[in-house]
């Protein structure tokens, strides 16, 4: 989905874009909710595992073993 949003014309002419008497529409990119959700699930599992990998590197760490 892609959002319109006007410049006004002072923008416009400091932008470089178009004269002062012209209207200009610039395109932003939107997230999705569906993108949204699947990064924070895949950034939450990553910082799951790089968890459970810490505890595990530190419960076989040999330095501490005795």
């Amino acid at each position: 989905m892609l959002l319109f949003c006007p410049l006004n014309a002072a923008e416009a002419v400091t932008a470089g874009t178009a004269s002062a008497g012209t209207k200009v529409r610039e395109l932003v990119r939107v997230i999705m909710d569906e993108q949204l959700t699947i990064f924070t699930n895949m950034l939450g599992m990553s910082l799951f595992l790089l968890v459970v990998l810490y505890h595990y590197m530190e419960v076989n760490n040999s330095k501490k073993q005795e």
